[in-house]
């Protein structure tokens, strides 16, 4: 272990020392492309970025934001938000243990389970596309990321209370152009992806993008089913048109359909199972490599997204009028009790979520112009989210056996629903907001803003025990799971207002420096269980977060370096936790109070034209201030200076990227990418507690371009083949990050 975390720090320090900027790819608001020489396109006085929702010189924006080129995440192979999100400091993702949603966490602020809603506001090209069920797959024909830091409520509104996350897709340009890559990898992995831009005529040109990811192999082995857990297929269509028939209005559309299938639960237990409640015996002990499962791991998901977005130039004004629609399936199954064990003498459990979310955004938007020492904007916005979720399992045990009454029941299987079809949640959210900018001199400027937002939830709720024709069965089944599954037929109504301010003051004693103050509030609706133990347990109130922050921002060198850092401080209130009964279940309310203290700092350089690289840090101090979880129960415990579960007390990044000629039509390009996370606890306290293992990761790719056109490269993830926990079942299991893989790529643009 010791010689371990040598290496660790030998290979950062070797990093550090070789590379001087901190992600080209992901360079916090510089946008240079990773690995390629600057041009009249990709410069800093060229670059723009949205993060306070209107075009602005990254250096002059006052907020702590991460802009990941497009381009560069192309060249780089990456198309999955863990690996965009791995980017940014002091930001780490999960996805949930069964593969239902995406879990990103961003200074220390989590998604605490699958109901609830997102802690990090996701917007697609400046749009709200965030509710339940993010779950985002491949990311395909990208122009760029932003990663907004801390909470952005006055400017973003609702979920946005750890930050905000902008995908900003492609959109068509008036040039003939596009490109294709194929892609071969570990465990018999395909990728075939490709963009075409056609503009038809002057004023109207279409984009068009597919893609299909294949994996029909994988690390880990069902060795019980002898099946392959993690074999995938990714597919997707996606067309975008750019349409400005006066030069006063401007269309853009989208519309994009994506299926995935996959697996469900990937887990392994390294010492097996054993008195969980269904298991009276131990299970085979498991590596990442060979687990013993009874029931497959699949999934099947699709997501069905269109938006619009017009804008109009009244000349003094700018009106834009966007919506946009989102549909989302998904169906999976998998082991419950995660073994190969059954009757007799023990229950074999297997269950199957069923999601459907139906989301729809509007959005009204006026605007002054932005060439003015006064500038402004206020808008109005709608969300409805119509969300249906139920969960039905399946529990088949010898019931003389396990209840030791000669009941000549035999074999049999009770099903249950928790909770049951039917059950749904409707929200329906309202919110008005203003922005205001003043320019005092060429220097100083104050700006802020305001939103207020009001959300309403209706809640249909079933859950218990299935019906069941054989009456002593169904007392069996009453007896034995009716307290671990009450039965619910009800119906709530909740509404949550918050007003959200913000505030900065920016100071820039030149156009490359950049000084700011700023105060922001952000907030997570609150919502409901849908794994209750009683009808006290099922609503629980909205989340807050204050951010008090002072920052730099710098571009340096003519643009050839950057230097950005940032210092904050943020308390929460009414922080969302799992809670347990004596029985083993658990649900979630407000445990409390924390306060999060922390920094971040990137610097990014190109020294050469042929050299660029970076390293970033981001540090983060996220404990519990005032907070209890299984509040007023015997099994109270008291959180306070306990750090925040999930959460990273540090992160690295490091990379360094050539791009260098070899002769005059071929170039010889590579990248190192470097990860590190330190610290953490994994668990909520109850139950599970386990310290938050390292994760250290490399990823290299070499190869050869030819003219600019032709790229051919070769990769490897996760260098050192390291596998770090990301969560803990109560039952042994757990979950890890991927293995070691390898891919070449070709890639041709036009």
């Amino acid at each position: 272990m010791e010689s371990r975390r040598k290496v660790r720090w030998s290979l950062l320090l070797a990093a550090a020392c070789v590379i001087v900027d901190a992600g080209a790819a992901a360079a916090q608001g510089t946008g240079t492309t990773a690995g390629k020489e600057p041009s009249a396109d990709n410069n800093q006085d060229a670059i723009t970025v949205t993060a306070r929702r209107v075009n602005e010189a990254p250096v002059e924006v006052p907020v702590t934001f991460s802009m990941i080129d497009g381009s560069a995440l192309r060249d780089l192979g990456i198309s999955n938000i863990r690996e965009i999100v791995a980017l940014v400091p002091n930001a780490v993702i999960q996805d949930s243990a069964t593969g239902l949603n995406t879990f990103i966490n961003i200074r220390g602020m989590q998604l605490v389970n699958i109901q609830a809603e997102p802690n990090v506001g996701v917007y697609r090209n400046g749009l709200y596309a965030g509710g339940h069920r993010q779950s985002l797959a491949a990311q395909v024909d990208i122009e760029r990321v932003e990663v907004l830091r801390g909470p952005q409520g006055g400017y973003y509104g609702r979920s946005s209370i750890g930050g905000t996350v902008d995908i900003i897709s492609t959109m068509p340009k008036q040039d003939f152009g596009g490109y294709a890559r194929a892609g071969i990898g570990s465990y018999g992995r395909t990728e075939f992806e490709g963009a075409i831009n056609v503009p038809v005529t002057e004023t109207l040109a279409v984009r068009l993008t597919g893609w299909r990811f294949n994996q029909n192999r994988a690390e880990m082995k069902n060795e019980t089913l002898d099946e392959y857990i993690g074999k995938s297929n990714d597919r997707g269509v996606r067309g975008t048109v750019q349409f400005d028939p006066v030069p006063s209005l401007n269309i853009q559309a989208l519309a994009e359909y994506q299926e995935v299938d996959g697996p469900a639960l990937i887990s392994y237990a390294p010492n097996g199972i054993s008195g969980n409640g269904l298991t009276f015996q131990p299970s085979t002990p498991e590596t990442p490599q060979a687990v013993y499962r009874d029931t497959t791991s699949t999934s099947h998901r699709y997501n069905a997204y269109f938006f619009l977005k017009t804008s109009y130039d009244f000349g003094p004004v700018e009106l834009a009028l966007n919506g946009s629609y989102r549909e989302y399936r998904f169906r999976s199954t998998y082991d419950l009790d995660q073994t190969n064990l059954g009757p007799p003498y023990n229950i074999k459990a297997s269950t199957s979520p069923n999601d459907k979310v139906d989301n729809l955004y509007l959005e009204a938007l006026l605007s002054s112009k932005p060439d003015q020492p006064f500038t402004w904007m206020i808008g109005a916005a709608y969300f409805k989210e119509d969300y249906d979720y139920q969960v039905l399992s399946n529990y088949t045990l010898n019931v003389d056996a396990v209840t030791g009454l000669p009941l000549g029941l035999g074999v049999q299987t009770i099903p249950v629903g928790s909770p049951k079809p039917g059950t749904s949640i409707a929200t329906r959210s309202r919110s008005v907001f203003a922005t205001a900018s003043y320019e005092f001199d060429p220097h100083w400027t104050l700006s802020g803003g305001i939103r207020y937002n009001s959300d309403q939830k209706r809640l249909n709720f079933l859950s218990g025990i299935m019906p069941i024709s054989n009456p002593l069965l169904a007392y069996v089944a009453a007896a034995a799971f009716g307290s671990t599954f009450p039965t619910f037929d009800l119906k709530s109504e909740q509404t949550f207002n918050f007003v959200a301010p913000t505030a900065t003051l920016r100071y820039m004693p030149n156009k490359d420096v950049n000084f700011y103050l700023t105060y922001g509030q952000g907030f997570r609706p609150g919502a409901f269980n849908l794994t209750p133990v009683s009808a006290e347990t099922i609503p629980y109130k909205e989340e807050t977060a204050s951010n008090f922050e002072a920052g730099v921002r710098t571009n340096l060198m003519d643009g050839k370096m950057s230097f950005n850092a940032a210092i904050f401080y943020m308390p929460q209130d009414n922080v969302l936790l799992a809670q347990s009964t004596p029985l083993g279940q658990s649900y979630y309310a407000n445990a409390g109070q924390s306060k999060t203290k922390g920094i971040e700092l990137e610097l990014t350089a190109r020294p050469l034209s042929w050299l660029s690289g970076g390293v970033s840090l981001g540090l983060l101090d996220a404990h519990f201030s005032r907070a209890t979880v299984n509040a007023g129960t015997p099994s109270a415990i008291k959180l306070d200076g306990k750090q925040l579960p999930y959460t990273r007390s540090g992160t690295i990044n490091a990379m360094i990227n050539v791009d260098a000629p070899v002769s005059d039509e071929v170039n010889f390009i590579s990248t190192g990418l470097f990860r590190f996370e330190w610290g953490g606890r994994l668990g909520d306290y109850v139950g599970v507690n386990e310290p938050y293992p390292a994760l250290n990761r490399i990823d290299l790719q070499g190869g050869f371009e030819f003219r600019k056109q032709i790229r051919l490269t070769a990769s490897v993830k996760n260098l050192l083949d390291e596998h770090v926990a990301q969560f803990y079942f109560y039952n042994g299991a757990r979950t890890v990050t991927p293995g070691r893989t390898f891919s070449v790529d070709l890639r041709f643009s036009y």
